[in-house]
């Protein structure tokens, strides 16, 4: 796993904000959406329950 900048973090954050909509319309089950996310850490158990 890499370490993230803060500006790094802040930019992603920035583009996810914009192309929230976008990627809503894109995901049609949502169970191998946020499982991937777990698998990669980058959402907790707590948050995936």
């Amino acid at each position: 796993m890499f370490t993230m900048t803060r500006a790094m973090e802040e930019a992603l954050f920035q583009h996810f904000m914009h192309q929230k909509l976008g990627i809503a319309y894109a995901i049609h089950k949502p169970f191998p959406f946020f499982e991937g996310l777990l698998d990669n850490s980058i959402i907790t158990k707590r948050m995936y329950m």
